[in-house]
């Protein structure tokens, strides 16, 4: 990304282009199952099934699918996934189940921690996803061999209550498939809001069980230059002022990005999302980048800290599935790939490049640390621009870590101009992350200190 003078002047780049390396949990070895396309690799990394110690490396217990990261409020990462007995190969997944693994590392390596709910249909499930609700308790979604079953909990370790299935309001619409792949959210309006693979999204004011009133058409494009029209495994989240999903194109072992103001309305494709045939799953390896290509990585979720992504978890193969015949060298697990999401917003939460509502105010900041300082514009709505509304602001590092506590300040309702002075704290030269909070909603932006 090239910077001159305010964050605005910026080139956008595809959202593929923020994954960073990935951090070497425990060595990067050759001595495990998988196509010679993923290794060497480190298998501390995310959670897989163990090889065998016979020299011949083949997977030995478990195929692991979907990965939905929570940290839990004790500090540990607790995941949740489906998984099934490796020895049907990758069409053992019927018999798939929920499971709950836990790590003391966001990386890895996530122990097994055994079935979600044993007592509701053996656990069956798959597409699993979670998610941690704002009034404390948690949920895990369940979708494909089980029509939207919902379970939640007071606690990440259960017990797991089972809520029926969710229910939808076709609103008018012509839908598909709105039980398959879902991906739910809290919206920053306490609303929720799940996109299914059909492409719809479902709004429910009514708490996480809904019903859910399908509010759009299929939002996923058809026609992009370099895709397909194979599309499913869509993966929602909010951050930096916008909606965001990425969807896969399966045929092409590729995902597009998508962002909208609002959720509902002037859905956009902005980009690549990721792609199994680049090489964006790097790691660390001394002064070297060492590449996994594993051939399909397919049920994105996202991992964010103070508002903004910084994992991704991805289902990875590292062969076609058909060539995943159970009891042999190959195999599914979950991996975890870092992302520079302070970054990412910063881009997609541009206002002044069309990215968001019309009618917006300018608010522009002046950061001082000790012999430098610099400027940077963010746009808020113009009702969130308003004299009524509080607006706080932070500083954080590229890492998501705050480097300078909450500023409150009163909004003007015009263009409005706010000095950060930060002498006398930790903050010095170098790049940061504004986040601009007002009610429920962020907006942030990056500045460059130098």
């Amino acid at each position: 990304m090239l910077f001159i003078g305010a964050m605005s002047s910026v080139i956008a780049k595809d959202l593929v282009d923020y994954f960073v390396p990935t951090p070497i949990v425990g060595k990067m070895t050759s001595d495990v199952w998988g196509d010679k396309a993923v290794l060497p690799r480190d298998p501390s990394n995310g959670l897989e099934g163990k090889t065998s110690t016979d020299g011949k490396k083949t997977l030995t217990d478990y195929a692991y699918w979907d990965g939905k990261i929570i940290k839990g409020p004790e500090g540990k990462y607790h995941l949740f996934c489906s998984r099934w007995d490796q020895s049907g190969g990758h069409q053992g997944y019927y018999g798939s189940v929920a499971i709950h693994a836990v790590s003391d590392n966001l990386l890895g390596p996530y122990i097994d921690k055994g079935i979600c709910y044993p007592d509701n249909e053996g656990g069956k499930g798959h597409n699993v996803t979670a998610i941690a609700l704002k009034d404390g308790r948690y949920g895990i979604l369940v979708s494909d061999t089980r029509p939207g079953a919902l379970f939640l909990s007071n606690s990440l370790d259960g017990p797991w209550v089972y809520q029926g299935n969710i229910k939808w309001d076709n609103n008018g619409h012509t839908t598909r498939r709105l039980t398959d792949n879902m991906s739910i959210l809290e919206r920053p309006d306490g609303k929720f809001m799940i996109v299914p693979l059909g492409g719809f999204v479902g709004i429910s004011d009514n708490g996480i069980n809904g019903t859910y009133k399908v509010m759009t058409d299929d939002i996923f494009p058809m026609n992009v230059p370099g895709y397909g029209s194979c599309r499913e495994d869509p993966n929602l989240w909010y951050s930096g002022g916008q909606y965001h999903v990425v969807v896969d194109d399966y045929c092409n072992r590729k995902a597009l990005h998508l962002t909208s103001p609002d959720g509902i309305n002037n859905w956009k494709y902005t980009g690549a999302a990721y792609a199994s045939a680049v090489d964006f799953v790097r790691f660390t390896d001394g002064t070297a980048l060492t590449s996994n290509r594993w051939y399909k990585m397919e049920r994105a979720n996202t991992y964010e800290e103070n508002g903004h992504v910084v994992a991704f978890t991805f289902a990875a193969i590292d062969v076609e599935k058909s060539g995943d015949a159970g009891n042999d060298t190959h195999g599914s697990k979950i991996i975890v790939v870092p992302f520079d999401g302070a970054a990412f917003d910063g881009v997609t939460s541009n206002l002044e490049n069309g990215v968001g509502p019309i009618d917006t105010r300018r608010i522009t900041f002046t950061v001082k640390v000790p012999g430098a300082a610099a400027k940077g514009t963010v746009y808020l709505p113009a009702e969130a621009a308003s004299e009524a509304v509080r607006l706080s602001v932070a500083l954080y590092d590229l890492k998501g870590r705050l480097i300078a506590q909450e500023f409150k300040v009163t909004a003007t309702g015009k263009k409005q101009e706010i000095t950060l002075d930060l002498h006398g704290s930790k903050a010095g030269r170098g790049v940061y992350c504004i986040t601009v909070c007002y009610g429920n909603l962020k907006v942030s932006d990056r500045l460059n200190v130098q």
